[in-house]
């Protein structure tokens, strides 16, 4: 069994604890990183890589916008975009914003570093990839971080 769920926690101070409010086990596989970005139109959003080779996007702006605490009007927590982009693991990645792209670099257990630049057009909700770079040789061994 994978231990492939993806949870957000809402901490409360008064008194201290966690809880989940909000999981996903989308990927089937571990999440192996994490990241989040925000967008020009002020959308924020979380990538997340897994052991599979894929990198999903999340619109955590929707859902962290939403509900009343208690789980009443809470939006469906799934990703709207998934991409392989390794032929393995994604172990690591980092995410930036030139004008209207997300650039997005990854390194893999497949030794190779991928350079990768989706695009949105205002009309629509999902990226299209506008370049990607890959580099098989870039290590003799994964790429971790």
């Amino acid at each position: 069994m994978f231990l492939s769920f993806f949870r957000i926690l809402e901490f409360r101070s008064n008194p201290a604890s966690f809880r989940v409010i909000a999981e996903n086990d989308f990927h089937g596989k571990c999440v192996l990183s994490t990241s989040t970005i925000r967008l020009f139109d002020g959308r924020t959003l979380l990538l997340t890589s897994s052991t599979d080779g894929h990198i999903a996007l999340w619109n955590l702006s929707s859902f962290l916008s939403h509900g009343d605490g208690n789980g009443v009007n809470k939006p469906v927590f799934e990703p709207f975009w998934n991409v392989l982009v390794h032929q393995t693991g994604v172990n690591a990645v980092d995410v930036t914003t030139i004008d209207r792209n997300v650039v997005v670099a990854s390194g893999g257990d497949d030794s190779s570093v991928v350079l990768t630049v989706l695009e949105w057009e205002t009309e629509y909700p999902c990226p299209s990839i506008a370049f990607q770079k890959r580099n098989g040789l870039a290590h003799s061994a994964q790429v971790t971080g």
